[in-house]
């Protein structure tokens, strides 16, 4: 597996599972991920600086575009209702 698949798979993990800090601060993509939603919504010059210094200008524009796919996903599910079929394992356990 890809260093990126190893990140994609661990940021997929549900949140009491997966690790969210690195030397104990939050991990830099999962900051740098919160930083750009909600009302104050735009990402600290620290907290970009820091994303682009660990993934660079195209991993900084793959988290978007992962974080807003994500998103949208979730909020498609969310909305509708869908739930797994009966006794279907649940994808991520």
């Amino acid at each position: 597996m890809s260093p990126w698949g190893q990140k994609i798979d661990e940021l997929a993990r549900p949140q009491f599972e997966r690790p969210v800090t690195v030397a104990g601060e939050l991990h830099p993509g999962i900051r740098f991920e919160r930083a750009g939603k909600g009302p104050n919504s735009a990402a600290t010059s620290g907290v970009l600086n820091r994303a682009l210094a660990l993934f660079g200008e195209r991993g900084v524009v793959d988290l978007i575009g992962v974080s807003g796919y994500y998103t949208a996903v979730s909020m498609t599910l969310n909305v509708a209702q869908v739930i797994s079929p009966e006794g279907a394992p649940l994808p991520l356990k």
